[in-house]
């Protein structure tokens, strides 16, 4: 695991595997640190870098180009990130002994935040004080990717200084 953040998540893992007494544990901390993180890391690295090729060709005077690029992996991020967040309910759910079944997890699973709830009521009024919002409107990004149009950002390009600036000036 080559991304800074990934191979953290990989020698904590290695580290620490040994002590889940809970195989179902392991196998899904393992899956989510070293399966889907990576996948997570890479399409959000994708997307800045996609930006970073689009401005210095704009620089040049070519105004489009690398949306197709940046488009395909925003809505990858957006698959992958959603998959991290469904991923997690489950890890939940076996940690704090929930006895959910695996369709009962999820983000927006009301099963889910109401068990959470009785377990410990902190936890739900986090997530919905500084996260639901957040959750909803990624839901919609993730809904919208999965099974119908995609929200692709628009092209939106203003002049200014900075955008007129040359390679040497922004070193």
């Amino acid at each position: 695991i080559s991304h800074w953040k990934g191979s953290r998540w990989a020698r904590w893992y290695f580290d620490n595997s040994d002590g889940f007494e809970d195989e179902d544990l392991k196998e899904m901390v393992r899956s989510a640190l070293l399966n889907r993180y990576p996948f997570v890391a890479y399409s959000h690295d994708m997307v800045l870098f996609g930006q970073i090729q689009k401005d210095y060709f704009y620089r040049r005077g070519v105004e489009d180009g690398h949306s197709m690029f940046i488009n395909y992996h925003l809505t990858n991020f957006y698959l992958m990130l959603w998959g991290m967040l469904e991923h997690v309910t489950s890890i939940v759910n076996n940690v704090k002994k929930l006895d959910l079944k695996p369709k009962q997890c999820g983000i927006r699973s009301d099963a889910f935040w109401s068990r959470l709830g009785e377990i410990n009521q902190k936890y739900v009024d986090v997530y919905i004080s500084k996260y639901s919002e957040w959750v909803d409107v990624m839901a919609d990004m993730r809904h919208a990717a999965a099974h119908r149009t995609l929200h692709l950002p628009a092209e939106l390009y203003e002049e200014t200084a900075d955008s007129k600036m040359s390679d040497e000036e922004i070193i």
